[in-house]
């Protein structure tokens, strides 16, 4: 599969998630008969809240309502916003590296998301997984060229080895 392939299938994965609900918030209230489920939030209301509500709450805040959920909620955001470098950057191939950096700095705000998770007992819902595999599935063309690099490099220094 060529790398513009997966990066298409990524994204659209990526995108149908924050059409999908993506973490179960537990409100201890019953939904009424007929009514709406509250108690689902959907893709885009989470990349809302990520992106845009709690950055523009602390920015407010002049800093004094720094918590760790604050910053634990914008790590999801982050991950948005790296992709969305990621995929900018990938129109130049000679900045795979920056690229690489991108894909490092991106996995360990999983990590922090779902640590938020535990901490607030959030469930996941099936928005949350596919942003996940959109993400995934996208860095992988540039991890899978990491793994091809090298085994070039030795080729090139074994025919220039060669060639004396």
């Amino acid at each position: 599969m060529k790398p513009w392939h997966l990066r298409l299938l990524a994204f659209l994965v990526f995108a149908v998630s924050f059409a999908l609900p993506a973490v179960h918030v537990q409100t201890g209230q019953p939904r009424a008969p007929g009514g709406l489920d509250t108690s689902r939030l959907p893709g885009y209301f989470c990349a809302f809240i990520a992106n845009y509500a709690a950055p523009s709450a602390l920015i407010k805040s002049k800093g004094s309502g720094v918590t760790a959920e604050s910053v634990q909620v914008m790590a999801g955001g982050c991950v948005n916003l790296l992709v969305l470098a990621i995929l900018f950057l990938s129109i130049w191939k000679r900045l795979v590296w920056t690229r690489l950096v991108l894909v490092a700095a991106t996995l360990p705000c999983f990590v922090v998301t779902w640590m938020f998770f535990a901490k607030e007992h959030l469930q996941a819902l099936i928005g949350h997984y596919l942003w996940v595999a959109g993400v995934l599935l996208f860095l992988l063309p540039e991890v899978m060229n990491l793994v091809r690099r090298p085994a070039k490099l030795t080729e090139i220094s074994t025919e220039a080895q060669s060639a004396r």
